[in-house]
């Protein structure tokens, strides 16, 4: 069951309307007058990228024993669809942390983080929301070990208080459909009218699929229907009483269980937990799992507990408590607790957590840009001369999946690209680079060149290169073919669109790599120009491939450095390139980016600090359709 969040992003922006002509003020403290691309003042340190690279430190929960079994982590955050964007997928060390690096969207100002025990919300800057603790997500800082309350417990008019529970920002969430997963219990959904009663929670119990109420406030428990579903209500009209229900399971010593519940608060008249109780032959409580549930008023959440079955364990009781002042009234629904879990391939990632769970060579995918949507890269090629700034010369909508077995090392590569416009006369061919010698690649297929221009050793990869380096296509024009009429493919409104024809590669390494070794998709991408070889043109700052010509770096209009590492920036400070991680709507012919992507020159002339999002659909004030080729959908 995964729980999902609704977030609200709000975005403003401004908008001078008049042709292709706009000002931006507060730039260098002065008016600059914008007019076209070489009017901007981007400092010469910008480049370009459309991504960040944020630190992420995270401790999973105390309660699981992750010195067999690995902790899988996701980070993703929500589209407007609300569909779970995967950016990155890592896994803890066998002490549960997990410190690395992830590469983002520039826009985001947080990221969500799955794990077995729940999904939680960092914020990337400005103060850290409550479930840091010093700059760490600490999922064990949700869970406790305390008992529920009990008839020894003397009764007290004094409310016990949630102020110590850290309360994940962003909690809130959308309702759940039922779970497909398979549960461990029965009646989760409450849709069976079944229930027994005990006098308190460490009753004996059998494991016979039912729940059981605690006397004290069995009364007070009972099925409704909201929304045309059944849901279990708790309700109080005294002034402080306890109770909740109970059903047990089978499990044994050193089993993995997971129990999610979806919640669902009317007022903030108490506390409620849920709990996983260990208990051992003769029934007694070993331990005590439990997460207190923060009020969170009229919306439905989900809230996970894990834990690993302690020594002598037999059984696992499955425990919803509450702790109710008057007018109390709480809603649980969707139960759903999983385990022991299993490991069939033997691999050290449990069957939940494993994108190959019966393959012991494989074990999670990485995805670039992410699991849902293609990215884009975008060329000019009349390097090193001027660029027009149409950004359509080559456009390539990629998808990288990296296969990575369970130590995160890189066992195989898939990608996909479409070619979605041709701009240019040139013929250009299109590849990338991957910082890992040529020899540890044992083949590629799924490219096209037919051209006989590139010349390729035995396993696919291009000759003469010490570090892997595949082309895609040799020749775009056979992927996207010219419709007989428009002055290019895909580029001229009026003209017949084309729809691309995507290419699926696929690149087998001979051993598993180290992705410290073998680095990230994108990796570094570039095309050739008009069959010189020679003559590459990469993203901003990206080293060209040994078959480069140096001797082309600083003619023209080029600024290149490759002492200090400059590479492909105009004296203006100007990309030839442009990667973008998601879709792009690239401009019609002969219009320059600024003409259609209205915030581009802040974006730009700020380093990047202002209007991140320039790209994205939808906002008002960020873009002019008239200058921009809107392909069919």
């Amino acid at each position: 069951m995964r729980f999902k969040i609704v977030v609200i992003i709000l975005f403003s922006g401004f908008l001078i309307f008049g042709s292709c002509r706009k000002s931006y003020e507060n730039y260098g403290k002065q008016d600059i007058d914008i007019k076209t691309m070489s009017d901007l003042k981007v400092s010469s340190t910008f480049d370009y990228k459309s991504t960040k690279q944020v630190n992420i430190t995270v401790q999973l929960p105390y309660t699981v024993d992750y010195s067999s079994i690995n902790g899988r982590l996701d980070f993703y955050y929500l589209d407007a669809d609300l569909q779970e964007v995967i950016v990155y997928t890592s896994v803890a060390d066998n002490n549960g942390f997990y410190n690395g690096r992830i590469e983002v969207p520039s826009y985001l100002e947080g990221i969500y983080v799955r794990n077995l025990s729940g999904d939680y919300y960092i914020e990337f800057s400005g103060s850290l929301k409550a479930t840091l603790e010093g700059g760490v997500l600490n999922f064990g800082s949700f869970l406790d070990t305390i008992p529920p309350l009990d008839s020894t417990v003397v009764k007290s008019a004094t409310y016990r208080s949630s102020g110590g529970v850290r309360i994940p920002p962003f909690v809130s969430g959308i309702r759940h459909f039922k779970s497909t997963t398979e549960n461990l219990i029965q009646n989760g959904d409450f849709e069976i009218n079944d229930f027994g009663s005990i006098d308190d929670w460490e009753d004996p119990m059998v494991a016979d699929g039912r729940w059981y109420e605690t006397s004290y406030i069995g009364n007070k428990i009972g099925r409704v229907s909201l929304s045309g579903s059944h849901v279990l209500r708790f309700s109080s009209t005294n002034y402080w009483e306890y109770g909740g229900v109970a059903q047990l399971i089978e499990a044994n010593s050193g089993n993995l269980i997971t129990l999610s519940a979806e919640v669902k608060s009317a007022n903030n008249n108490g506390v409620s937990w849920i709990y996983l109780i260990p208990r051992d032959v003769s029934g007694n409580s070993l331990a005590f799992f439990t997460r207190e549930i923060p009020v969170v008023t009229n919306v439905w959440t989900t809230y996970t507990v894990s834990a690993t079955m302690p020594a002598g364990t037999v059984s696992c009781q499955i425990l919803l408590w509450n702790e109710f002042y008057s007018g109390r009234t709480v809603y649980f629904d969707n139960v759903v607790v999983t385990g022991p879990s299993t490991d069939d391939d033997g691999d050290g990632v449990i069957n939940e957590e494993d994108d190959y769970p019966n393959d012991p060579l494989r074990a999670y995918d990485l995805y670039y840009p992410d699991n849902i949507q293609f990215g884009c890269l975008a060329f000019e090629d009349n390097w090193p001369q001027t660029a027009d700034y149409d950004l359509n010369d080559l456009v390539v909508d990629y998808q990288f999946k990296q296969v990575l077995n369970a130590n995160t090392a890189l066992v195989e590569l898939y990608a996909d690209f479409s070619v979605r416009a041709i701009g240019a006369a040139y013929l250009n061919s299109f590849g990338f680079e991957m910082p890992v010698p040529s020899s540890i690649v044992q083949s590629v297929t799924g490219n096209v060149l037919s051209d006989n221009f590139i010349t390729t050793s035995s396993n696919g990869t291009e000759s003469g290169q010490s570090n892997a380096v595949i082309f895609v296509t040799d020749n775009p024009k056979n992927q996207l073919p010219y419709p007989g009429t428009g002055e290019y493919v895909n580029t001229s409104p009026g003209a017949p669109w084309v729809e691309p024809d995507t290419l699926h590669l696929h690149i087998e390494f001979i051993s598993p790599i180290a992705l410290s070794v073998a680095g990230y998709a994108p990796y570094n991408p570039f095309i050739v120009v008009n069959r010189m070889r020679g003559r590459e043109i990469h993203l901003v700052d990206q080293l060209p491939t040994a078959l480069a010509d140096p001797l082309l770096f600083g003619t023209g209009n080029d600024d290149s450095e490759p002492s200090s590492g400059r590479y492909y920036k105009t004296v203006q400070n100007l990309p030839w390139a442009l990667n973008i991680p998601g879709h792009f709507d690239y401009p019609l012919e002969q219009n320059e980016i600024i003409s259609g992507y209205l915030k581009f020159a802040p974006w730009a002339m700020s380093s990047g600090a202002e209007y991140s999002d320039w790209y994205l659909p939808n906002i008002s004030g960020y873009r002019d359709d008239q200058y921009l080729y809107n392909m069919p959908r």
